[in-house]
């Protein structure tokens, strides 16, 4: 069978509007570039029939679910079409007896009178297509193909290779892995202008058919910086002689010659991506996407790569998920480099990097343009530093965030190789609450000149924090570049991703043949004076030392290198467990980035603990680490949250993995389906640091032989007890002359975090963090505190200061907001810094004594309950300091609310509350009301989610010192904003029930200014109790209930 080639497929071009076409369009299709659409794809040369059946169409309702993974994504598998699905690929004339021997590129030629366009063109002019949609058949009748033959291309005898000249402003989409060159005159792709730097250049494209194609554009005859004709190979210079000279301005080659990556072959790993770059020709249609820049891009690209100063550029790149700021951040660098020799690129983005896996911020130094999705330059081969967050989002550790992006700002600054190269940051795709507040951050550290945000659904936001001296662009997204038509998830690119790095051999060459089970690992010692490995540590979580090889056994972990003056320390601090692995305990944070970069990842293929040995895969250069060991750097193994994909786990056996049938195999199981047949599932119950129990459980992670190098891992019984009792198990089996090893594992200390919400706190905070570490010592709990201070003018946060030096930073953390943001959003902020398990919400005023947590903690561990929550209404509970006034009320707005909401508490606007975290973290991102609803509503929605509650009678006692974070107009003023909020997502025609609430704002508002006025909580305050008890009761009654409800509050009222 011939190797396969490249199929080369002439299209049509864009041209100038029709003239009886409406003025609107006509003039946008006058703005519009011609296109001749040109297509490489390594392809066969076979009949039309085999070639139509390769490649057939399937409709998405034909799909089906064949296995289902939790690893990422699902994969599906394609049935067989029926004839009505199939379109033929029309084939040059090839002679058949010559069709073994050579090898020939099929050419689609649009003037066949037999291809599908010309069908289509006949059937249109015959007015049979009366069931394409209007708009389609303008944009239709708006377009004139520009047909490619003779007289502007060639194509080079062996079928490799063609020249093409294109006209000022046409535009040829480029398909497939290919090489692009200039031959005359000027053109771009991607914003980088073509040219020839001492001879003539080939340009790397890589244009699979995960999103839109890249388009060639020609500049003009006077743009160019081709190299002379004498430079140009032979073969070139013939095919350039068959192009009249000054027809054109510009002519480009385009070749697969010579080309060998190997990345086309990834579906042998994993079958998810197969055909991305084998799309057949007739697929080509005219609602392709191609990547048609928006004009509002060129307005903010242009003065950045030509500015009027000569300060050096910062450019943050700005917008929600799929806006598009990959393929702009592309376009940008393309044209830096238009005009620069080096354009540095800081990859903010950890879960959609550019330049490197999922998990990695990093700092580049580009001298290449950009020509290719990030799964073909993701090996870091211009690499500058890079660090290692372990996440595909900074929301769990913000902090280290934001330190390793100022660190990587701080490189750029020193580094002398791009110190004065413009810098392009990329940010995430979190545009609102802390991701917010991080983009903010980043502008600032980084000293931002530019800000380029794409969309405006959250404009004023953006315009808010970005400084006025920051030029700031607003430009539209570009969703059909990047998601129409698109077969990939972001879970698939990060899964594409991931096998493409460990695949990869460097130098952009990938070995897919083989699949990563069989690859031979490295093998290092962690002991001994030729250790490679100088410690492992996990992030996120305390672990115990003995425990860390059952948490890193098989996992993606990063390679860290920490600094020589630094390691010094190291080995003091490193622990040993009792199988030997170095530990460094750091009790879940995260390395100092200053003093640390990470140079890749790895996977932990098995530990020898015989032998003290790590078995590591990963595609990092050996003098990487040499480098480092000559430097006297330690090299560290970071476990974080990356996932390692289920394809890499297996090697293209139905029956098992590397000689081990389904049963036998480590991470993975074998469910059955009746539906769909077996699917692969990720063995949750294996190593994973949360469900670790006390228990005792076999010593896993010796390696056992089956002919490969190292062989697979193996793991321990499900049935741990039928092992205790003697009872044979696999693994018993598999260890030949080995007995078991047994070890008990205690279950890692929960960890409680109090998040203490302070406002003009200064006198009290002392006490109480005081009496919060008092009882949380002597009863050895584990703990940590977070103080979320609203800029208290009374001087809180020094107070909080000095607390930190004293108690240290590991238990008093101060995360300070820009005002006074209520009390709901307080609980918000911080809990994005608790690192515990539990987190504990309360007053700082001493209303709430921590002597009643124990209780808490001991009442939710009995019960094994989500929340407790402490109650003045119930038992030995009660409020003192309050006047009868006060006290009415919140007993009779606690009784109201118990009878209409039914919550299953007796006190639902406490707010001394112990919470699991992730009971919290989604209660709390359901919740809308802020204030005085705020603890109220977190109540009801815990009860509609079927949480467990239980109830500690507390002494409530009115503060002493200090000013309440539920001033009068939180209580009140916010409310029946509240009410609008939670009653106009449920119902849609409430003009009666908008006039009822203007009148109870309006009272609301009379009902503030009063008390401020008179010093104390007047009567009205009883309508700040009943309307959110009533709006939260309302959310599920008919719309006209809602009305006749708020229509007698208002008679009644008036």
């Amino acid at each position: 069978m011939p190797t396969p080639l490249s199929a080369i497929a002439v299209r049509r071009a864009l041209a100038a509007a029709a003239a009886a076409a409406a003025a609107a369009e006509a003039e946008k299709a006058k703005t519009a570039s011609p296109v001749a659409n040109m297509d490489i794809e390594v392809e066969q040369a076979v009949t039309s029939e085999a070639v139509a059946a390769q490649s057939p169409k399937t409709p998405a309702s034909k799909k089906r679910r064949a296995i289902d993974t939790l690893a990422e994504t699902p994969i599906y598998s394609t049935p067989t079409p029926t004839a009505e699905d199939e379109e033929p690929a029309y084939l040059s004339p090839v002679d058949p007896a010559d069709e073994e021997s050579i090898e020939e590129v099929a050419v689609v030629e649009a003037d066949s009178p037999d291809s599908p366009k010309a069908k289509r063109r006949k059937e249109s002019s015959s007015g049979t297509n009366e069931n394409v949609p209007p708009r389609v058949k303008l944009m239709q009748e708006l377009k004139r193909h520009a047909e490619v033959n003779e007289d502007n291309s060639a194509l080079s005898p062996d079928g490799k290779s063609r020249v093409v000249g294109l006209r000022r402003g046409e535009t040829l989409p480029v398909q497939g892995e290919v090489r692009v060159g200039l031959l005359r005159g000027g053109a771009s792709l991607l914003g980088h202008e073509l040219r020839s730097k001492g001879g003539f250049e080939w340009y790397d494209v890589y244009a699979p058919g995960t999103g839109s194609l890249p388009v060639l554009e020609c500049l003009g005859s006077g743009k160019g910086a081709a190299g002379k004709v004498e430079d140009l190979p032979a073969s070139l210079r013939q095919l350039l002689e068959k192009i009249p000279a000054g027809s054109f301005d510009a002519v480009v080659a385009i070749t697969v010659e010579n080309i060998g990556s190997g990345v086309q072959h990834v579906d042998k790993v994993c079958p998810l991506f197969r055909g991305i770059w084998q799309d057949p020709i007739a697929a080509i249609e005219e609602d392709t996407p191609t990547v048609n820049i928006p004009d509002t891009w060129k307005e903010a690209v242009a003065p950045i790569v030509h500015p009027s100063t000569n300060d050096r550029p910062v450019v943050v790149l700005c917008g929600p998920k799929a806006a598009g700021k990959s393929m702009l951040s592309r376009y940008l660098v393309n044209s830096l480099l238009n005009a620069c020799d080096t354009a540095a690129y800081l990859d903010a983005d950890p879960g959609q990097p550019e330049f490197t896996p999922a998990g990695l911020l990093s700092l580049q130094g580009l001298t290449k343009p950009i020509f290719g999705p990030p799964f073909v330059h993701n090996t870091g081969e211009e690499l500058v530093k890079a660090h290692f967050l372990g996440a595909t989002s900074p929301k769990d550790d913000p902090g280290h965030y934001l330190d390793c992006v100022a660190n990587l700002v701080s490189v750029h600054s020193n580094a002398p190789s791009i110190a004065t190269a413009p810098l392009v940051i990329n940010t995430p795709g979190w545009t609102k609450g802390t991701g917010l507040e991080l983009l903010e951050s980043v502008i600032g550290l980084s000293n931002a000149t530019h800000v380029i945000f794409l969309g405006d659904r959250f404009e004023s936001e953006i315009t808010r924090i970005v400084p006025s001296n920051v030029g700031l662009f607003t430009v539209e997204t570009a969703h059909e570049l990047v998601s129409q038509n698109s077969k990939m998830s972001a879970a698939d690119n990060r899964t594409l991703g991931m096998i493409s790095y460990f695949h990869s051999l460097g130098g952009s060459k990938w070995d897919f043949s083989t699949s990563l089970v069989g690859w031979a690992p490295w093998v290092v010692d962690y002991t001994g004076p030729e250790a490679g490995v100088d410690a492992l540590t996990v992030l996120g979580d305390e672990i115990m030392p003995d425990e860390v090889g059952l948490a890193v056994n098989g996992t993606v972990v990063g390679v860290v290198l920490l600094d020589a003056a630094e390691g010094q320390g190291l080995t003091q601090a490193v622990v040993r467990a009792q199988d030997g692995l170095p530990v460094l305990p750091t009790g879940g944070a995260p390395l100092d980035p200053q003093t640390s970069q990470c140079v890749g990842l790895a996977i932990i293929r098995g530990i020898d603990t015989a032998k003290q040995q790590l078995q590591l895969l990963t595609p990092i250069e050996p003098s990487i680490l040499e480098d480092a060991v000559t430097n006297n750097q330690k090299v560290l193994l970071v476990r974080g949250q990356l996932e390692l994909p289920v394809w890499l786990m297996l090697d293209g056996d139905k029956d098992g993995v590397a000689g081990q049938k389904w049963g036998e195999v480590p991470y993975l199981s074998v469910e059955e389906n009746s539906s769909f047949g077996k699917a692969w599932r990720p063995r949750r119950n294996v190593m994973r640091r949360i469900q670790i129990r006390y228990l005792v459980r076999v010593r896993w992670g010796v390696c056992v032989s089956h002919g490969l190098p190292g062989g697979p891992l193996t793991e321990p019984p499900d049935d741990d007890a039928a092992t205790l009792k003697g009872g044979k198990s696999s693994i018993n089996k598999q260890i030949a002359g080995q007995s078991p090893y047994f070890q008990a594992f205690a279950m890692p200390a929960d960890k409680y975090s109090v998040i203490l919400p302070t406002y003009n706190e200064r006198r009290n905070l002392p006490i109480i963090t005081w009496l919060l570490a008092k009882t949380f010592n002597d009863n050895g709990i584990n703990w940590e505190l977070i103080i979320v201070d609203d800029n208290s003018p009374d001087g809180t946060q020094e107070v909080a200061k000095q607390l930190e030096k004293v108690y240290g930073s590991d238990k008093i953390l101060l995360k300070p907001r820009a005002g006074k943001l209520g009390l709901g959003t307080a609980y918000i902020h911080g809990l994005q810094y608790c690192t515990g398990n539990f987190v504990i919400i309360m007053d700082a005023d001493f209303s709430h004594h921590p002597k009643y947590i124990p209780k808490f903690i001991q009442l939710q561990k009995a019960k094994k309950l989500d929340i407790v929550t402490g109650t003045r209404y119930a038992g030995d509970g009660g409020v003192y300091g309050w006047d009868l006034k006060r006290k009415t009320i919140s007993r009779g707005a606690n009784l109201l609310c118990r009878i209409v909401l039914a919550p299953g508490v007796s006190d639902v606007t406490g707010s001394f509350r112990l919470y699991k975290k992730e009971v919290l973290k989604k209660i709390i991102s359901e919740t809308k009301s802020k204030g005085y609803v705020f603890q109220m509503e977190m109540m009801v929605r815990a009860r509609a989610n079927k949480f467990t509650i239980g109830e500690v009678p507390i002494a409530f006692v009115d503060r002493l010192y200090g000013e309440s974070k539920l001033g009068s107009d939180e209580v009140l003023t916010p409310a029946a904003d509240n009410i609008v909020r939670l009653l106009t997502s449920h119902l849609t025609d409430y003009s009666v029930l908008e006039r009822s609430l203007d009148f109870v704002h309006h009272c609301m508002r009379r009902t503030a200014a009063k008390s401020r006025k008179a010093g104390s909580l007047s009567s009205y305050v009883v309508l700040g109790s009943i309307i959110p008890i009533l709006s939260l009761f309302m959310i599920n009654l008919d719309r006209r209930i809602v009305i006749s409800l708020f229509g007698t509050l208002r008679r009644t009222v008036l």
